[in-house]
């Protein structure tokens, strides 16, 4: 391990972003520009898994991707989610799991609900009934939360739920590319929970959706609301420009192409200024009952 934190670590991989081309586009949404790079000069911070000198998580991540990507190739190479073998299944589904639990966006996740959970519990208790404060996580302890996620039962348990849901396969016709970001694995629900969160990989309704590269993107489906269509050929470009915007809104800050023009990212956010910086992930709440007061935590989607 470097000395000092100063090792590049990436969140997103680098072998991924090359499938979006060996030279990307990238639009970075908080500031409005537009600039090329490569993959291995985007979506990484120095030392953003280093958490002891004897643990080198990065090296980890490393090995356990060099197995799962096995199964992105061969999506690729079959371009149907229905012939790839069971192995090939079960390496992209924990790729996309690993993917989803590795981010700048997962962190920050975490010390948001760690900091919300912790101040509405000591502000439960009566001493500190009219104080008003917020307590915040510090970074160190979300990254080693980070880091017991990743290399725990969290990514088997997020996988299995994956690889037993309906896989759709959408190929990309025309000409605009699909899009991903430094975030690219992005849940929506269409159905609407209420007060309740409908964002998880096992809720009814959840669709996980997940850039291949510009000309492919895998749509994971909750078995119990979709119908099992394995392949989708698009043919309008408003579809493709419907599956970028969820890469827009799901980015932390940097959203990928294979190409330069983000006119439709540039027209949304000049609507909707909130998407140029990350938005709160959990809302939390205090139920008073009669034998005990409960804090229920739900996630909020990026509208």
């Amino acid at each position: 391990m470097s000395a000092g934190n100063e090792r590049r670590e990436h969140y997103v991989p680098r072998f991924y972003l090359d499938r979006f081309g060996k030279s990307i586009f990238v639009f970075d949404k908080e500031t409005g520009k537009v600039f090329s790079t490569t993959g291995k000069n985007i979506a990484f911070e120095k030392g953003f898994y280093d958490l002891d000198p004897k643990i080198d998580l990065e090296a980890i991540i490393t090995e356990n991707e060099n197995r799962m990507r096995e199964g992105l190739n061969e999506i690729i190479d079959k371009m149907n989610p229905a012939a790839i073998s069971r192995d090939a299944r079960i390496r992209l589904s924990l790729l996309i799991a690993l993917q989803f639990v590795r981010t700048k966006e997962t962190r920050s996740f975490i010390k948001e609900l760690g900091g919300k959970i912790m101040t509405e519990v000591i502000k439960s208790n009566p001493e500190f009934k009219n104080v008003d404060f917020k307590i915040t996580m510090k970074d160190k302890l979300a990254q080693s939360l980070q880091a017991a996620e990743i290399v725990g039962d969290t990514v088997p348990k997020i996988a299995h739920m994956i690889g037993n849901s309906i896989w759709t396969l959408l190929v990309n016709s025309t000409k605009t590319p699909f899009w991903t970001s430094d975030n690219p694995v992005a849940l929506f629900n269409p159905i609407d929970y209420g007060d309740q969160s409908g964002i998880g990989f096992n809720l009814r309704g959840i669709q996980t959706h997940f850039p291949i590269n510009s000309k492919l993107l895998l749509i994971i489906l909750d078995p119990t609301s979709y119908p099992p269509i394995p392949i989708k050929i698009v043919k309008k470009t408003e579809t493709i420009e419907y599956e970028n915007e969820f890469q827009l809104r799901n980015a932390t800050r940097f959203v990928i192409s294979a190409d330069d023009d983000f006119s439709v990212a540039k027209t949304l956010i000049a609507r909707d200024a909130k998407l140029r910086k990350p938005q709160e992930h959990v809302r939390v709440r205090k139920i008073e009952r009669p034998d005990r007061t409960v804090i229920e935590t739900a996630v909020e989607t990026r509208e």
